[in-house]
């Protein structure tokens, strides 16, 4: 929900299970005043160009007043996914609409994308160059 600037105020674990039934309370969403929600949802419908071969990985950096330790971007200036590092995982932070932004780090070309199961360590790859 934070990722797209999207507050439900039965919490986030209700707009799951009402989107799984269909039942989403519209009245329950706010939207934030400030136009990034808008902007994170316009990008939205690009999310899948993270998972291509056209994706780059950035260092740590500062967008207005939210700090990250790595992002996701695109090569065209289209999104950014920010990510934030805690002990045990790197966590998706939040959606940026970079087709506003002047200056975002370009970064290194990803060549391999994968998630591991907790449990058993097996790889299911997205990318793999």
């Amino acid at each position: 929900m934070h990722l797209c600037g999207v507050d439900y105020r039965k919490g986030a674990g209700s707009f799951f299970d009402d989107c799984l039934n269909r039942h989403v309370i519209i009245d329950e969403l706010k939207i934030k005043k400030d136009g990034t929600t808008m902007q994170k949802l316009q990008v939205l419908g690009s999310i899948e160009e993270l998972l291509g071969k056209h994706v780059h990985l950035t260092g740590s950096g500062r967008y207005l007043y939210l700090e990250f330790d790595y992002a996701l971007r695109t090569r065209k200036q289209i999104l950014a996914l920010t990510l934030k590092e805690t002990s045990r995982k790197i966590v998706p932070q939040s959606l940026l609409d970079l087709k506003r932004k002047t200056v975002f780090p370009k970064g290194q070309k990803v060549i391999s994308i994968y998630s591991k199961h907790l449990q058993t360590s097996e790889l299911f790859y997205y990318l793999k160059d």
